[in-house]
């Protein structure tokens, strides 16, 4: 009786594509449940990232939604942002 030598390989491949489903259905099913989207009034990050990258493109310096220097957030995506400004 031959044995087929590619059943256990095949059984571990099923298993494999098995697990990565059940993890990308959890992870989707997660996300779902608890994901929301940036809000909380006028002020959020967003608004003050985007703020603070116009101000930079606006060659302002890093100032805050107020108009005073800052360091309260990291500076590395307002730069990004600023310098991608097509002005």
């Amino acid at each position: 009786m031959p044995v087929d030598s590619r059943a256990p390989s095949l059984r571990i491949g099923r298993s494999l594509v098995g697990v990565g489903l059940l993890a990308f259905v959890v992870r989707a099913a997660w996300v779902m449940a608890f994901a929301k989207i940036p809000g909380g009034g006028i002020i959020s990050d967003p608004v003050l990232y985007h703020a603070y990258g116009q101000r930079i493109a606006e060659g302002q310096g890093y100032m805050s939604y107020w108009g005073f220097p800052t360091s309260y957030y990291p500076p590395g995506y307002p730069f990004f942002l600023g310098g991608s400004t097509g002005s």
